[in-house]
């Protein structure tokens, strides 16, 4: 019924794309903002296209091991760590914030 086979393949892509990003901003925190921001559209343009087709299953219907759960948390390391050494007056970095970010700022459903 879906493509789990194309959609786990699409996980190991964005993994292999997220690796490097992931060394170069622990390696180097010094990244000028326009390293810093190209390593930010790369990481969501990889990650949009792994989870275009992703069903977003529970666990238990998921091929083991699920390729999904460890790409997305080396995304998560790698957003946490180009927030972590953003400018704070830059307004670049701030087009990209994390979920608990958005969260916390979004404004209460209407009643």
């Amino acid at each position: 019924m879906w493509p789990l086979d194309e959609v786990a393949e699409r996980y190991h892509r964005l993994a292999a794309v997220t690796r490097p990003r992931l060394e170069r901003l622990r390696d180097h925190s010094d990244l000028s903002e326009a390293q810093r921001l190209t390593i930010a559209v790369e990481l969501a343009a990889a990650f949009a296209r792994a989870m275009e087709p992703d069903p977003l299953l529970p666990p238990q219907m998921l091929l083991r091991p699920w390729p999904g759960s460890q790409a997305r948390a080396l995304v998560a390391q790698c957003w946490s760590l180009l927030n972590e050494n953003a400018d704070p007056d830059s307004e670049h970095t701030r087009l990209f914030r994390l979920d608990s970010d958005v969260e916390s700022t979004a404004a209460p459903p209407a009643r």
